[in-house]
């Protein structure tokens, strides 16, 4: 059984946009469709949350939660 979990890519803030983020997840996508494999996003990065919603739901996927975080 073939399994990816918890893969992490890093995408600098001067190219962290739509565009960049869309190209991500296609790729993500073709990935795990080819291998039969389930797949969960989560998004770390700034705190713009609209566009995390955008390029979910254009893509496809069902919105799950939402992730906080407090720096306290």
């Amino acid at each position: 059984v073939a399994q990816l979990s918890d893969y992490m890519f890093y995408i600098k803030p001067d190219v962290r946009n739509i565009k960049t983020l869309n190209a991500l997840v296609l790729k993500v996508k073709e990935f795990a469709t080819a291998n039969n494999l389930p797949l969960k996003l989560e998004f770390l990065c700034n705190n713009d949350e609209p566009l995390k919603r955008r390029l979910l739901t254009m893509n496809g996927f069902e919105i799950g939660g939402i992730i906080g975080v407090y720096n306290g």
